[in-house]
Parts: structure tokens; sequence; C-alpha cells
């Protein structure tokens, strides 16, 4: 936690107070800050993912880049390399789940729909293992509309349907309605839809008499103030869609507090007003009431006042503030939270620059990039690019990593449309993010827990790789755990070959592994002299117990969409619909190195097979008996073959080749670990293997490791155990899909991805430049790129670039 502009000068006429010798300044680091720092002394983490579009139709490939980093400092985090993203279909079942490489805090892939998908909300959700740790930063989800091909294309009328209910809340300011003081509250109106809508409001006094009137914006929000609030019964009532009308009862004002009223629309600093009535006055006068301005575990102001009348008022630069969002929490004597208020500054907000700049020869298009800090210096910086027709519905976005930064990280929930607050800085717009922060208050941070220091537990470490655990046992004594064991760990896919002796219980962690996915790893043991007869291993790698399912929010019954539009979607690509699976048995036997580059004519093939494994305790024993090599080892305990031949290599050399599943070993080692059940079949060539070239002139041992298990017995006692492996999934580069419409139709238009590119860096210069196909019959295009610099600069960029094909 940071502690930025601890206290405040005194102000006299303000009546604020912050003596560095100040006994109350003592207890106050005492009783609030220290326990605010221990809160927050872990770093929190927040995942934003930047979509190819916003809307995709069946068939097609969901691309995105994540983006993962801290709230508080709003940089990249490197710590974790480990990222698990989901795809949920509309009813919150899961599609499938990726597990992504995170390189300094960012990584890119895809999911593919399938061509039967459903239509419907689908959710894509992302978190690092380390983000299970906090309730104050969820899951990042984001809501992607799926049309299903040949579906009608239906559109629900607007928000003015007869049949919509509304839902209105009212939010006091600060949190209070106090009795005997204006009182000013935030309001929103919100259809089943999960909506904001356009309402005509009003306040009714107990005789029905119309105090106040208000009108919500867009999204539902706004405000009213109530002026000397009296101990009675309110009302506040909307008028919608049609002169539908929706009214409740406000809560009766409570008799002591403080209502707070804060002016964050003056250009240079905030007015903040405290007010309270004389029943309170007499209990809190003199007494100090604390003020903390703060946000994700970085205090930017810490003051106290007393009350000397009524009301208390005082300013706060902009400059002090954190930018973006602050929180303002007020504390009385014992610290004990009494209001909240949400704010925000929109001075020092981080925000670079990003041109882009075309260049159209024939059909390639250059875009030349360039990127500014905040102080308007060139910088490098990590973005990612996406390409669309001019005319897509695939660019509805409602959210961006600018907007997800500086706002939807320092709020609770979602936010409807928060790229909106930032398309222009005007008083309207400014006016509309205020009164959204006004319903926003107790509700990011557990203020109990934190005042008696209830430090979130740390049970999800940061993830780094994969983690194999192994142990083990004699097989003759019970399952007795063997301490004196040696493990080994392969995988040819991988590049891993480890060796490490057993702990204590016979156990071992292999710890960190880059382990790809549809892979498998070997893991065996044997003693310290080698043989490992006597030993079970048991191993697994390790894995999360992670959601199959999540809830998901669907319209109420009351709104059901009605078409007002009937064009069927169109299939883009070839060989969209996919045929039913067909199970084909045939007695024809397959040939375990089909495909494999190594394997010739010369080969003697041996299979391994529940009825033959159990000749053979070892591979060696079964290279001298089925192939009748002679099979020894060196004084240093190294294997050593001789095929029978004499030296045939030009390095006087009689040792054969030996290749893994297609993968060419340095030296035979590997045959010390492997056991007899996890091999499939080995084919040895005493003759020169022509294509290992000068490495094949002493012959060749080829060995396919099984792929699919056999049941070897009730026991499955071995001292080798093969894991297949859900990890990492591989690097995928974008691949622009075979349309088979015309890109002057109007489904390619609105359905079709021209380019995505979520790996663009601009150099120490702010520069770079990346070229990619644009169809002739397009004319324009909308490029929308986000990115963050290495110094925090957030950049936002979304146009309609118009091609210059005179050029």
């Amino acid at each position: 936690m940071k502690l930025k502009h601890l206290f405040l000068s005194v102000c006299l006429l303000s009546g604020l107070y912050a003596f560095a010798d100040d006994p109350i300044v003592e207890l106050l680091k005492k009783k609030l800050l220290t326990p605010y720092t221990n809160y927050f002394e872990k770093k929190r983490e927040r995942v934003y993912v930047h979509l190819s579009r916003s809307e995709y139709i069946a068939g097609d490939n969901i691309w995105f880049k994540v983006y993962v980093y801290d709230p508080a400092e709003r940089l990249l985090t490197p710590e974790a390399n480990k990222l698990y993203a989901e795809l949920f279909d509309q009813n919150g079942k899961l599609v499938e789940r990726k597990v992504l490489f995170l390189e300094n805090g960012v990584a890119s892939s895809f999911f593919k729909l399938k061509n039967e998908a459903r239509a419907g909300n689908y959710t894509l959700r992302a978190y690092t293992n380390w983000m299970r740790n906090f309730q104050d930063q969820p899951f990042s989800s984001s809501i992607i509309q799926v049309t299903a091909l040949g579906e009608q294309k239906t559109t629900p009328f607007p928000s003015d349907s007869t049949k919509a209910t509304i839902d209105l809340q009212v939010f006091p300011e600060g949190g209070l309605f106090v009795e005997g003081v204006d009182n000013h509250f935030g309001v929103k109106t919100t259809l089943p839809s999960g909506h904001g809508t356009i309402a005509y409001g009003y306040v009714l006094s107990p005789t029905n008499d119309t105090i106040q009137l208000f009108k919500t914006n867009k999204v539902g929000i706004s405000s009213f103030t109530l002026f000397d609030a009296k101990a009675v019964n309110y009302k506040v009532g909307v008028i919608y869609n049609n002169n539908q009308k929706k009214e409740i009862e406000m809560a009766s004002p409570v008799q002591k507090g403080i209502a707070v009223f804060v002016n964050n629309l003056l250009p240079n600093k905030l007015l903040i007003s405290l007010k309270t009535n004389q029943q309170t006055f007499t209990e809190i006068r003199d007494k100090p009431i604390h003020v903390l301005i703060h946000n994700n575990g970085t205090v930017h102001q810490s003051l106290y006042v007393k009350f000397t009348e009524l009301e208390k008022m005082f300013s706060v630069n902009r400059s002090l503030l954190g930018p973006g969002v602050n929180y303002i929490t007020i504390f009385n004597e014992q610290f004990k939270p009494l209001a909240e208020r949400v704010i925000f500054n929109n001075s020092k907000i981080p925000k670079g620059a990003l041109t882009v700049s075309q260049h159209l020869q024939s059909d390639s298009l250059t875009l030349e990039v360039s990127t500014l800090d905040t102080a308007s210096n060139t910088i490098a910086a990590n973005l990612s690019f996406s390409v669309l027709p001019g005319n897509t519905t695939g660019n509805n976005f409602s959210s961006s990593l600018f907007a997800d930064v500086i706002l939807n990280a320092s709020v609770k929930g979602s936010v409807e449309d928060p790229n909106y607050y930032f398309e222009k800085s005007d008083y309207q717009h400014q006016l509309d993010l205020d009164n959204l922060l006004l319903t926003q208050a107790w509700r990011k941070y557990q203020w109990p827990d934190i005042l008696v220091e209830k430090v979130p537990g740390i049970k999800y470490p940061y993830e780094n790789g994969f983690t194999v655990n192994a142990t083990a046992e004699n097989r003759f004594k019970g399952g007795k755990p063997e301490k004196n064991s040696m493990f080994s760990l392969f995988s040819p896919d991988n590049n891993l070959m480890l060796s490490a002796q057993a702990d204590e219980n016979g156990s071992i962690s292999f710890k960190n592994l880059y382990l790809n996915d549809s892979t498998k790893v070997i893991v065996s043991a044997a003693g310290l002299k080698g043989g490992g007869w006597n030993r079970n291993i048991k191993a697994n790698i390790v894995y999360h117990r992670l959601d199959t399912a999540i809830s998901v929010n669907k319209f109420n019954d009351e709104y059901t969409p009605a078409p007002i539009a009937t064009n069927f979607v169109k299939p883009l690509t070839e060989k969209l619909y996919e045929l039913k699976e067909v199970v084909v048995r045939a007695e024809k036997k397959k040939n375990p190195f089909e495909g494999n580059l190594y394997s010739n004519m010369g080969d003697r093939v041996f299979e391994i097979n529940k009825d033959n494994y159990a000749r053979y305790t070892t591979i060696e024993d079964l290279l001298r008996n089925e192939f009748f090599l002679r099979v020894s080892r060196t004084a240093m305990g190294d294997l050593y073959i001789d095929m029978g031949r004499g030296p045939t290599s030009m390095m006087g050399s009689n040792q054969p080749s030996l290749i893994i599943d297609g993968m060419v070993m340095s030296d035979l080692s590997y045959l010390s670990i492997i056991s007899v059940q996890d091999i499939q079949a080995v084919a040895v060539n005493k003759s020169a293997n022509a294509m290992l070239g000068m490495r094949g002139g002493n012959g060749s041992i080829n060995i396919v490791t099984r792929r699919t298990g056999i049941d070897w017995g009730p026991d499955g006692i071995s001292n080798t155990r093969t894991l297949a492996v859900k990890g990492y999934a591989k690097p995928v580069a974008f691949f622009t899909p075979k349309y088979v419409l015309k890109p002057e139709t109007e489904t390619f238009q609105k359905y079709a991805t021209i380019f995505w590119k979520p790996d663009i860096q601009t150099d120490s210069t702010g520069k770079t430049k990346f070229k990619f196909f644009v169809p002739k019959d397009i004319d324009d295009l909308i490029i929308r790129a986000e990115g963050i610099s290495e110094n925090g600069s957030i950049y936002y960029y979304n146009e309609k670039l118009v091609l210059s094909k005179g050029l």
C-alpha cells in the first residue's frame, strides 16, 4: 500500500486538523492506516480481455488477448505465467477451457465455435490462480453475442416495450438518509434485461405533492435532492415506456447521522460538505471525524475535522488525489465507518496517444503505428489490433482496457457501457459519471474486515508452470514409502529430462514445468543404484478443481424479444456444416510407426501388449531377448548397446541412435527410466538408417510410447507412470478464414474479420508497422486498438479508416 500526501495542512476556516505531533494522528495511524496497509499488503491482479469482435456467428473463431495488470499501480504484472481462459455457453455451461502462458502479463489465443453452436450470450471468463484469493477483484467476464447459422435474425423492441417492468433504486449520497438536513440521492432504473433506460422521475411528499423532478440518462442514472428532510415517508416514481409508471416508498430518514454532499464538478478542487442535525451534533461536537480518501490500497489523503456547527465544509485540491476513482470514507472518533462516497478525479488520467497512418499498395495495407505516453514522450507499448469491415456489427463494445483500468477496476459489479463516460469530457458526461458513482458506496470494501485486520488468506499462490508429484512405495512391504529412490521425469514433447532424489517420505515434486497441452509426461522410480523392480509409483499432475458452469443473467419472461427483421444468417466459410461421426470397424491392424520419419523397411518391430509385457522386467531384457542385442553397463553405470556389427560410423562407435516418439535423443539414458508397460512398440534397425544421416550408421532403436492405457491387472503395479497433460495451449497465429461470400455481400460486411494482430509492440521510439491483405471491394475499415506502455500509459483507438486507393 502507498501513503500519498498523508495529511493536509491546517485550514482554520474549514476546521481541518493534521499536526505532526497530534495524538489523534498517532491513533489514526494505529487504528485505521495500519490495518488498511496490512489488508492491501498483497498485490491484487485484474484481467482485461480484448476481443477481435463483439459478435460472432457459429463456426467462427473467437480471437482474444488478455492483459493482466495491477489495479493499484496500473501496470502489467509479471509475477505469474499461467492464466485460465474459459468459454461458457448461453446457459452457463462450460464449452472449453484453455491454460495460457503469460509473458510479462499478456497472452493471446482463440476459441473455436462449433458450426451447430446455439445462439445467445456466451461468456468468456479469464483469471489467474492468484486472483482466487481476493473478493475485491472479481474474475474478468466478457459477454459475447453468438448468432446461429440460418436462424432468423431477430431484434428485440427497444426499451419502450410495453411488457417491460422496471427496477427502481434510490441511493442516499454517503449511504445515510438523515433527518433534518439536505440529502442528495442517486437514482438507478433497470429493465429486466439488465440495461438501464430513460425515465422521467418525480418525488412525492406524504400528501402526494410533487417536490422534485428528474430524468434518467440512457443507462438509467440520475440524481435529486431533498431539502430539510422530514421524518415522513417520501415516494419516488418514474414514468417510462409509453406512460408506464413505477413508484416505490423511500425508507424513513434516520434520526442520527451525517449526510455527505460532494461537488465533484469544479475544475481544480473537490468540495466536500458534511451535514448533521442537532441531535447528532450534541453527541459529536468537538470530537474528531476522520476522512480517508483512498482506492485499491493507496491512501491519497487522511485528515480529521471537528464539528463546531451543523455543517462542516472543506475542499481538496485535485492534484492531491489519485487518478480516476477515489473513495471518501467518513469515520467517527472510534474509527467506525459512518458514510462513504465514490468520486472520479479526471486529472492525471494515464491516457497515452496512439496514432495510425496507412499505406495501401495493391491489396496489401500497411499500418504505421506510433505511441506517446501521458507526457507526450515516445515510449514502447504492448498493443492489440482488430480490423473489421466498415459496416461490421462486431464493433459494439461497451468497455475497453482504458475504461477497465480507470473505472471498472475500482467499482464492484458491472458498469453498463463504461466507454460512454469517456467519449467526451464535457459537463454532461462528467455529471453522468458522478451520478453513476453515487450508486457505488459501501460496495467495494468490507470495512469490518479491514478494521479488525482480517487480511485475505493466501490459499492460491502465483502459478508458474505445472507441478508433477510422485511417491515411490515398496511393493513387497505393504506400500511402505521408499525414501532411497531416484525419480526421473521424461517428456520428449516438452524437451524435458529431469531426475531428483526422493525426500524422507519417498516423494518428489517437479515444479514450474512448462507442459504443452495434449502431450504426456513419464515418471519413473528406481533405487539409488538402479533397478526399480520392487517399487510401485504413484504420480499425478496438479490441477485445480475449477467451475464447469456459471450462473448467467437472462431476460425476464415478461420482456419477450419481438422480431423486426427477417433476414437469415448465411455461412461465411466452406465446410461449415460438420458431418456426423461415423464409427468404422475394420480388421486391419494399424502400424504403430505409421508416419514416423525414421521408420523404414529394414526395421524389425515388436509390439508390447497385455499378453507379452510380463516377459520382461526392463527394456534392457526386451532388447536382449527379442532383438539379440548386447546390452551392458559401463563402470560409471551408463548403458552400452552393441548391435553386433562392429564399429561402422566415422567416429568408430557401434552405439545405435535412439528415437523416442519421433525425437532423436542425444544418448541412451532414456532407456534406463522407461518401463515396458509405457511402450507401445519397439523397432530395431541393425543396418544403417539412411534417414538419420551419419548418425544412423550404427543402426537405430525406434520407440513409440503408449498413447492409450491398458488395464494391466487389478494392482496396476509399476515403477513408471505415464501422465496425460492438460497443459498450456499452443500459440496459434491468426489465420484469415476462407470466406465463400464476396466482400460486397451484407453477411461478409457484418460478420467477417479482416485481420487480428494481438502482439503489436512499438519500440523505444514508439514506432512499429505491420501489413495485411484487404479484399479489393472493401473501401473502409474499422480499426480498434488497445494496449498499455511500460510506464502505465493506456491506449484506446477506435476509428473508421477510409482506404486511400488513389495512392
